[in-house]
């Protein structure tokens, strides 16, 4: 049986001077624990000693407060309290040729004036300045596209 509070009724032996009354009722109520927030109370603690969460910490969610575990393609995923939402995409560190972009990873794009820029594993360093091809009337040196001066057309005269 249940009180009014979701806590379970309990009958105990009890020296009494009744000899008709040989049991003492008695009203005992749930108490439940949460390790990451606030404990369930009355109705809502339905089992005594029960892990059952009121309220969570940051970083933790659900009824039993379990630790928040974020996910993040290309890199490190955020955890604990720095996991605000279970489940989101948030990153704290990205891998080789990544960068972070608000709380993702996404690839390095460098730059190139006159030409093609590198991408991907071939840019270390996010807008860092490296081309891999360049324009027409340009050469690559030294990773820029640089004008140049030979003309197809050019030729020696004695």
């Amino acid at each position: 049986e249940r009180n009014k509070q979701g806590g379970e009724v309990w009958m105990w032996p009890c020296k009494t001077t009744n000899p008709n009354q040989q049991w003492q009722i008695g009203e005992f109520n749930n108490v439940c624990k949460c390790n990451h927030g606030e404990a369930a109370t009355g109705a809502a603690c339905n089992h005594n000693g029960a892990n059952i969460c009121k309220s969570c910490k940051a970083g933790f969610h659900g009824s039993s407060c379990n630790e928040n575990v974020c996910k993040c393609n290309h890199g490190k995923a955020k955890t604990g309290a720095a996991c605000t939402h279970n489940g989101a995409n948030m990153c704290e560190g990205c891998n080789a040729a990544y960068h972070i972009n608000g709380t993702s990873c996404q690839a390095n794009i460098c730059t190139c004036q006159n030409g093609a820029p590198a991408t991907g594993a071939s840019c270390s360093q996010h807008e860092a300045g490296k081309c891999t091809t360049c324009n027409a009337n340009h050469e690559l040196q030294d990773l820029s596209c640089v004008k140049s001066y030979a003309s197809p057309h050019a030729f020696c005269r004695r």
